[in-house]
Parts: structure tokens; C-alpha cells; sequence
């Protein structure tokens, strides 16, 4: 039954034509067959558009309920709040940082200045007498 559809000119496989889905015609003489197929030249290219469809399959399209949408949006809200969340933990930390140092250098009456550490010998030639003796709670007095 190998052929051409007489509506679309589209090759026949079987009862039916693959491409407009009209029922195969088949001819009584190969005369006729020729006289009604036509050739690949002759054929515009905007008939298989303009060909009517005799036989339109049904497709049913399967709706999704809309949770995997609304769960995508809830995630994504959920994410953007977390982010923000944590940036503000990270800039609360910053914030809280740099009020202490401020504080700090505000009491002790200058900016942070880095600590000497001495690993051998006297620790007490760094300081003045008098400073010393404060801290060591000698009063105004140098005995050293």
C-alpha cells in the first residue's frame, strides 16, 4: 500500500497518512497513481500548512496541581531571607566590633596601640620610675 496521501502528497506508510492523518486512498491502475500524486516540484511549500487535517488526534495534557510552583517560590523566599539573615549576623558582629574598640580607646585615652612583648630580660626599663612605682603601688617614692 506504499503511496502518496492524495490530500498533503506526504508518503503513505499504512492505512493512514503519517503527516494529515486522511484515510489511504489506494488507486486501481499505476496510471492513475501517477495522475494523482503529485510530484516533489510541483508541490508549494506551504501546502502542508494550507492542507486541511481530516483526523486530529486527541492529546490531553496532564495539569500539574501548582505545589512544584508555589514550593519553588516558598524555597527561593525562604533562601533570600536566610542570606539576609546572615549578612546582617555578619554585620552585627562588625558593628559590635568596631563599638568596642571605640569605647576602648576612648577610656584608655588613645587609639589601640600594639602591646610590646619582651621576651628576656627587665620588662619594669620599658616604663618611666615614677610610672613603676604607680603601678606597683609604691606612691611617689623610687626605691629602685
Amino acid at each position: 500500500m506504499a503511496g502518496f496521501c492524495v490530500n498533503c502528497g506526504a508518503p503513505l506508510t499504512g492505512a493512514f497518512c503519517n503527516k494529515c492523518g486522511a484515510k489511504a486512498q489506494g488507486p486501481s491502475s499505476p496510471s492513475q497513481l501517477q495522475a494523482t500524486a503529485p510530484s516533489v516540484t510541483q508541490l508549494p511549500v506551504a501546502v502542508s500548512a494550507a492542507a486541511p487535517s481530516a483526523v486530529q488526534p486527541a492529546v490531553t495534557v496532564a495539569k500539574g496541581s501548582g505545589l512544584g510552583k508555589v514550593l519553588a517560590i516558598v524555597g527561593g523566599v525562604l533562601l533570600l531571607l536566610f542570606v539576609i539573615g546572615v549578612g546582617a549576623a555578619i554585620y552585627g558582629v562588625y558593628w559590635v566590633k568596631h563599638k568596642v574598640s571605640t569605647y576602648t580607646a576612648a577610656v584608655t585615652g588613645g587609639g589601640s596601640s600594639p602591646q610590646v612583648k619582651v621576651e628576656r630580660g627587665n620588662s619594669c626599663r620599658l616604663l618611666q620610675r615614677e610610672d613603676l612605682a604607680q603601678v606597683l603601688g609604691g606612691g611617689g617614692r623610687s626605691d629602685f
